[in-house]
């Protein structure tokens, strides 16, 4: 059985927080590779600020996919670990571990919330784990004074406009600026 953890990161987090950079990195590094530039949005101030606008005092949060070799059972046993709030099987057996996607949502004001930088890896994709870590994030969303979740996309990411509908986010009027001329917007009501 593979298994996933999915860990919420923290400002104490050092760790983690260096793996939702890399992950971040790869992000964009893959957005570049489809032509989407991502510097409008400020990203290098958001990296060098982790966690930043996606900090649980902000409304925030950041969540980071592990496969494991083990199933850890208990939360954090450090103050500086992050806190494992679920996990993910799949069929299959690992011989490694490695981070494999992150998430994150912040605070857009009036009680809605941003989905940002859903990634995981190529290695592991065709596993559903964007669905998963999506349904994870949305359930935390659900315990915090949101009422709607927004986002962005493009239609050339074909699989994300693919997966949000399965999770009932419908079209919606843009609600930020995006300069790219394919650029999807969506919303999920949450209430």
């Amino acid at each position: 059985m593979r298994v996933f953890e999915v860990l919420l990161v923290t400002a104490n987090n050092t760790s983690e927080l260096e793996s939702i950079k890399t992950l971040f990195r790869e992000y964009q590094m893959f957005l570049d590779s489809v032509g989407c530039d991502i510097c409008f949005q400020d990203f290098e101030k958001e990296l060098a600020t982790l966690p930043g606008k996606f900090a649980a005092e902000m409304g925030g949060v950041l969540l980071l996919l592990r496969e494991t070799t083990q199933n850890v059972q208990n939360n954090s046993t450090t103050p500086n670990q992050a806190v494992k709030i679920g996990s993910i099987e799949r069929e299959g057996t690992t011989t490694t571990e490695g981070d494999v996607g992150c998430i994150a949502l912040r605070d857009l004001g009036d009680g809605v919330g941003e989905i940002k930088r859903l990634f995981v890896r190529k290695e592991w994709q065709g596993l559903a784990l964007g669905l998963e870590l999506s349904r994870v994030l949305i359930s935390l969303a659900r315990g915090l004074p949101y009422h709607t979740l927004r986002l962005d996309t493009l239609e050339r990411l074909q699989s994300a406009c693919q997966l949000y509908p399965k999770l009932g986010f419908v079209r919606t009027e843009p609600y930020c600026f995006n300069p790219f001329e394919d650029a999807v917007f969506m919303e999920l009501k949450l209430q």
